[in-house]
């Protein structure tokens, strides 16, 4: 039974659907991943961790705070046209794809959102505000399970 409710998880990230009481965590880096360890043990209900980082460099350095539903932005101009989500290893390609927009002139906050559950939804949608409202994910798995899906419902009600 145990095997079968991990197997589940991976595949489905299960934890993210909205009516389970969890929290997910899906860190960028070593440092993140280790606040997400502190946190899940001091969170009450169940806490997933996903992780996935094959060998990035760190992003973070050892004085950054993380909260629980706190995202951080990573990359921001007075100029920024678009934000890019990012979570977990997304993260890096989001930072990737910055880069290569700036190039034709198109500036590009980057955002990582630490946590899925629950979502910052206040500062993605200051973010998403301040950016023209446009607002791109970069995902890293099947169509079942997407973060897109819980960003777009949060920046529609908004």
């Amino acid at each position: 039974m145990i095997v079968y409710l991990i197997w589940i998880a991976f595949k489905y990230d299960v934890p993210t659907v909205p009516f389970l009481d969890s929290t997910v965590f899906y860190p960028s880096d070593a440092v993140s991943c280790e606040y997400a360890v502190g946190l899940a043990a001091t969170t009450k209900g169940i806490s997933y961790i996903r992780t996935c980082n094959f060998g990035n460099p760190v992003l973070y350095d050892n004085k950054s705070k993380f909260k629980l539903g706190q995202a951080h932005i990573l990359r921001e101009s007075p100029k920024d046209q678009v934000l890019l989500v990012g979570v977990g290893i997304t993260t890096y390609e989001a930072l990737k794809a910055a880069k290569e927009l700036e190039k034709l002139n198109i500036y590009a906050r980057v955002m990582d959102l630490f946590t899925i559950k629950p979502l910052d939804r206040h500062n993605l949608v200051g973010q998403a505000i301040s950016c023209n409202r446009r607002v791109v994910t970069v995902e890293d798995h099947q169509f079942k399970g997407k973060y897109y899906v819980i960003l777009l419902v949060t920046l529609s009600v908004k």
